[in-house]
Order: C-alpha cells, then structure tokens, then sequence
C-alpha cells in the first residue's frame, strides 16, 4: 500500500513538472511575442505617429519645403487602417494649406472619410480654403455639413457661418447667426468683437455716387476726383486741365481760333478735360471696391484663425 501511494506520489509529481514547464513555455512565448510586437510598433518606419512628429518637426522649424516633400510622398503603396489613412490625409492637407497650395489641402481634407474623428476639423479647414478661392457657397455647405452638437462647435459653425453672410453683405443673416456669440471663448471672443466692428463699419459707410463725381469734375475739374477722396489726384487733374485750356485761350487771344496752336492746345485740354470727368466717376467706384475688398480681407483673417488654432495637428 504504501508502495502504490508513493508510485502514485512520482507520477503526480512528474505531470505536475511537465505541466509546469509547458507553461512555462507557453509564457515565454507570449512574453516574447508581446515585445517582438511592441519592439515592432516602437520602431516602425511607416508609423502614423511618428509622421505626425516629423512633420510638426518640420513645420515649428520652419522648413515648409521639407514638409511639402514629404507630403509628395505616395502613402499608397504601405497597409494602413482607415483611420490611419484618414490621419495621412489629414495631415498632407495641412502641410499643403500652411504652404497656401490651397486646392491640394482642399482635395485632401475633402477626402477624409465621413465616420473619421478628423471629419469635422476637415470640413472646416475645407471651407477656409474655399473662402480663399472665393467658393463662398461651397464653404457654406461645408459647414452646414458638421453634425457636431456641442456647444463649441455649434459656436464656431455660426461664428464662421456670420463671417461668411458679412462677405456677401447679407445683414440679416449675420445679425441671425451672431446670436450665438457667447463672447466667451477663448479662441472666439476677440473674433466675435472684430466681425462686430467689421460689420458696424461695413453698414454705416455711405457710398458715393460715380454720377455725382463726374458732374462734380464736369463743372469744375478734379472736384469729383476730391469727393471720391483723392485729394492729391483731384488738385492735380484741376492744375493739369487749368494749365492746357490757358494756353488754348491764350492762343487763340493771341493767334486766333484757326491757328494750330490753339487748335491744338484745344484738343489736348478737352482730352483731359474728358478724361477727367470719366476718371472722377471711377475714381468712386475703384474707392468702393478697394474699401470692400479690405473689409473681406480682415473679416476672412478673423474667420480663419480661430479655426486653425482649434485644428492645429
């Protein structure tokens, strides 16, 4: 008996040992795995991460043409899960909107994918790049396209939405969407303030009539050319058409109408006589435009950089 319990005593102790060394085994081959696998993920050439790195590198470095080579770079070729594709994506279009090659950053954000988590901050960028290229409408529909709900984004949406309808000089739509200024934020505030201003300066300018000027300048030369705010351009065309009929009338004092002098003299003072008629009442329209273009400038300067300091990689 006691000979049965001390063989049954080895044979349990041997299944024991070798179940312990398969263990063992089956351990270490996980554990080797496992840092194979981390060892792998560390030092991978081709990890989204570390492009991510590299190209934040280049771009606070300032080697914008470094990180618009690499954004040639064909990612193609290299397996990829959607997300990390939609992160390259992302990534190049950024590289390509710093170094304002607007229709690659477009093409690029554009192409992120719709359940991505950079969907939203795309299609914001997207709009910016489109306001730039003057798709005001495509801009809106970018916008309007976001489906985020939270208070920020809701903000921001109409905050650029209301920048956009001051562009098109749509008041009573900047006035709806300026509703949802909270003044508040910190990225926002300022920009809040300054469309404000844009748009008290916009509506309160009082624009001047070409008709006027020209009938200004026909009566007396270069008073037009004063009322469209070119002072210097109006006291000139007044002592350049003054001098030339002065002479014409000097000549013909002198020589007669027939003479070729005063025949002459005649013919160059009604030129700038004319000229300055038509030149007063351009004068007033190119005023307009050049006022309208600033305030575009400054209120797309405002749109824009609340989003890229949100967006930033």
């Amino acid at each position: 008996m006691a000979n049965t319990t001390k063989t049954y005593s080895i044979i349990l102790s041997n299944i024991i040992s070798n179940i312990m060394k398969k263990a063992g085994l089956y351990f270490s081959i996980l554990f080797f795995l496992a840092l194979w696998t981390y060892n792998c993920q560390a030092q991978n050439p081709n990890s989204v991460q570390k492009e991510y790195e590299f190209v934040k590198y280049l771009l606070g470095n300032n080697l914008k043409s470094d990180a618009d080579t690499w954004a040639q770079r064909d990612f193609s070729s290299k397996e990829y899960s959607l997300q990390e594709k939609d992160s390259l994506l992302f990534l190049k279009g950024w590289v390509f909107y710093s170094n304002r090659e607007l229709n690659k950053a477009l093409e690029h954000f554009d192409s992120i994918s719709l359940y991505s988590n950079l969907y939203n901050p795309a299609k914001y960028l997207s709009s910016i790049q489109n306001l730039y290229l003057d798709n005001l409408e495509q801009a809106k529909r970018n916008i309007n396209s976001i489906e985020d709900t939270s208070v920020f984004c809701k903000e921001l949406s109409s905050f650029t939405l209301s920048g956009i309808a001051l562009m098109e000089r749509d008041y009573n739509s900047f006035n709806n969407l300026k509703k949802d200024f909270s003044y508040e934020n910190i990225y926002l505030t300022n920009h809040e303030k300054a469309l404000d201003s844009i748009y008290n300066r916009i509506s309160n300018y009082k624009k001047k009539s070409p008709f006027l000027a020209g009938a200004l300048s026909a009566v007396i030369p270069g008073l037009g050319k004063i009322y469209a705010g070119e002072i210097g351009e109006g006291v000139g065309a007044f002592l350049t058409v003054g001098s030339f009929a002065a002479i014409c009338a000097e000549n013909w004092i002198h020589h007669g109408i027939t003479n070729w002098k005063t025949i002459g003299a005649g013919l160059v003072s009604t030129v700038f006589y004319i000229g300055n008629i038509y030149g007063s009442a351009v004068s007033v329209k190119l005023k307009y435009e050049e006022f309208n273009k600033k305030q575009n400038v400054e209120i797309l300067y405002n749109i824009h950089i609340p989003i890229r300091n949100t967006f930033r990689p």
